[in-house]
């Protein structure tokens, strides 16, 4: 296992291969897999590229690629899926992951931390 984080009522790991799985409570798409079902055992998100890390928040989960992009999915009602002025309803959640455009041009996302309902990514800006 390389990484691995849990949430309020979900899980996720990394896998040595770069491969993310989660589990657990699903309805506000925190598990990233296209809906909101929950599951009770590890699943495979299918995710562009490989994770390097994970991280899980109340309702919302956060994948970062070894090529340092940002992949959120879940409940963004509050902004924390960090999609600028594109918050996600209660009635469609982000059930898949997408990828954060919203940081500024340049920008290189080192690591990855959420609560219950908010977000933080450290990132360095290249000039």
């Amino acid at each position: 296992m390389k990484n691995f984080a849990c949430g309020e009522d979900h899980a996720a790991y990394v896998d040595l291969q770069g491969n993310v799985y989660t589990w657990g409570y699903g309805l506000e798409g925190q598990l990233g897999h296209g809906d909101t079902n929950s599951i009770p055992i590890p699943k495979k998100v299918q995710l562009t590229g490989k994770v390097d890390q994970v991280a899980c928040g109340g309702g919302h989960t956060a994948f970062l690629t070894e090529q340092n992009e940002l992949w959120m999915c879940g409940k963004g009602r509050d902004g924390q899926l960090g999609r600028g002025d594109q918050l996600e309803s209660t009635a469609f959640p982000r059930t898949a992951p997408v990828k954060v455009t919203s940081l500024p041009p340049g920008s290189v996302v080192e690591a990855v931390a959420l609560g219950s309902n908010h977000s933080i990514a450290l990132a360095t800006v290249s000039e």
